[in-house]
């Protein structure tokens, strides 16, 4: 993520990733996160952050394999960045 915020030049949210690199989208996001913490569900925020690295883990293997992974930019559009991983 580091590597491909110093290319583009701002963060890449890891949604935009999946979806465009792996047609997987998160199952959650950190607000989701925050409100099962609130309510005690300790373990759905586990679930949730092991889901998270299995998906940047993906995006890594994809990339490494293919040299790029694509993401949606702020338009919308569908944009690839190459990688050397």
């Amino acid at each position: 993520m580091a590597d491909l915020e110093q290319k583009l030049g701002h963060r890449l949210p890891l949604d935009s990733l999946a979806k465009a690199t792996l047609n997987a989208p998160k199952v959650a996001d950190g607000m989701q996160a925050l409100k099962w913490w609130k309510e005690g569900r300790i373990l759905d925020i586990a679930e949730y952050c092991c889901f998270d690295v299995k998906i940047t883990k993906q995006l890594h293997e994809y990339g490494k394999q293919f040299g790029e992974v694509f993401y949606i930019d702020r338009l919308g559009q569908k944009r690839n960045v190459k990688v050397k991983w």
